[in-house]
């Protein structure tokens, strides 16, 4: 697994490849955590190129939805996290854990990043 980051209309963007499962779980999370805190729970994550996520995988995400959501800005609008491409059998996973309805999904980070607005 590997992680990058980049900022995108001051959105903090996650970029994750490979899998995400117990052993990668935590070093997701130590990356997206204080990239929610350093951009006020704008985040968006991108799993374009995740081909597996794990139970663990998906609690990270929870964890970070609700740190996000948490958060609000000089704006006093809250956070959110948001979720970019993901491969069928990672949409899969999150439709059968029932998280598809708890995040805001896109098909380009830019997109993402814009419905912070």
């Amino acid at each position: 697994m590997e992680l990058s980051q980049a900022i995108i209309d001051n959105v903090g963007v996650l970029i994750v490849s490979g899998q995400i499962d117990a052993y990668s779980a935590p070093e997701v999370e130590k990356a997206l955590n204080p990239l929610i805190d350093a951009h006020q729970g704008k985040v968006v994550v991108d799993f374009t190129a995740v081909d597996y996520v794990s139970s663990a995988g998906l609690r990270i995400m929870l964890a970070g939805l609700k740190r996000a959501r948490s958060l609000k800005d000089a704006a006093d609008q809250a956070g959110d996290l948001c979720v970019v491409g993901l491969q069928p059998q990672v949409k899969e996973v999150f439709d059968i854990a029932g998280f598809t309805p708890l995040f805001k999904i896109y098909d380009a980070a830019a997109a993402a990043a814009n419905s912070f607005g």
